[in-house]
Formats: structure tokens, sequence, C-alpha cells
């Protein structure tokens, strides 16, 4: 989750030089809201503490009212149709792969499929003009965004950015200092932390 919302944010400069992509992807920035479905992965604390670092809103998906998530399902389903159409593929299901033996006609390892889908989305899907977006394809509409003044809205220190996406935590300080992740760590500088902790300040 945490490497997922790392390259929705920043800019994409470096996927279109490492694959060396005909296409552009201008798009970057920390989004105002966050919808999520209700998947155990989006309901804890390392999710919470980004957004709350970050000023964004959280909204789930009501249960049951898959409707509200149609466009994300379009765009997974628009990828997937495109990915089956690699040698390789399970196919959706076994009447429709029948004897074929995807593992010996595998032609792609995970990499590969990572270029496959960067591709698709910056020389296809961005390029593409949508009737949803007044008939312009989805780098139009930024940069009419653009030239109209808006700008996308990001943290002033990338540093403090990056490090709200690492996984964490709630630990309390104990005589030894802290354990976490199989590692230990001790100050003098946690003694203070550790009396307010005691007194049950935040």
């Amino acid at each position: 989750l945490s490497w997922a919302l790392e390259e929705a944010i920043f800019p994409k400069d470096h996927i279109i030089e490492k694959y060396k992509i005909d296409g552009e992807w201008p798009s970057y920035g920390l989004m105002e809201s966050l919808h999520t479905d209700n998947g155990g992965e989006f309901d804890g604390e390392n999710l919470d503490f980004f957004i709350e670092e970050n000023f964004i809103d959280k909204g789930f998906r009501p249960k049951g009212q898959k409707h509200f998530g149609g466009h994300i399902e379009k765009v997974i389903g628009t990828i997937q149709k495109f990915i089956h159409k690699f040698p390789g593929t399970t196919f959706s299901n076994t009447k429709a792969k029948g004897d074929y033996n995807a593992e010996a006609e595998a032609s792609l390892e995970l990499e590969d499929v990572r270029e496959v889908v960067y591709r698709w989305i910056a020389e296809r899907y961005n390029t593409k003009k949508r009737k949803e977006l007044g008939g312009l394809s989805p780098i139009e509409k930024w940069n009419q965004a653009i030239n109209d003044g808006w700008r996308p809205r990001m943290h002033e220190d990338e540093a403090t950015l990056k490090r709200s996406l690492l996984p964490s935590q709630v630990k309390s300080i104990n005589s030894h200092g802290v354990s976490m992740f199989g590692y230990h760590y001790t100050s003098p500088g946690l003694t203070h932390w550790k009396s307010l902790e005691e007194k049950g300040k935040p």
C-alpha cells in the first residue's frame, strides 16, 4: 500500500526514463481525499497516520454498494483485459483456459508486468480522449488545469512525506527503551517521553 501511494504522489519522470516510455505522465501530488473499499489493509494505524499527517479526507466504500467504486473497477478490468493478451495468461476461468499450459507459456516476470502496465498508462490510457472529460484526454485535462492556474498539493519536505508512508507501530517505552521489528532502541532522550507516558499525557 505504501508503495502504491508513493507511486501515485511523486512525479513519474523516473518511470518514463527507466523504461524508455514514449509518452507523458505528468500527474503527481497529494490527494485531497482517499477512498477505499473495506479491505483490512485500508483500516489500520499506518494508513490513518499517513492521512492525518497529510490532511487527507478518508472515505470507505459503503458495504454492499460496489457501484461506489465503479470507475476503479473499470480501470482494473481494462488493465486485466490488456494483460490477458500476453502468453502465459491464466484466463478468468477454467473453461476459458481449457488445456492451455499457462506456466509453460509464461513470458513475463513481475518486473515485465510492471513495465507493461506503466506503458499502457502512459502511452494509451493518458492519451485517450474521454466523454467524461469533455472530449479531452487525461493529459489534456491535466494541462488545462495547470494552464488555468491550479497546482498539485505537495508536502514542503519530501523526506517528511516519505516518512509518513513508512510502516509504524504504537509502542510503550519500557525501562530498556523501545523494542520494534526485532530491534531495541534506547536513548537518554526517551526519559522525557517515558515520564509523560507515566503521567498519562500524549
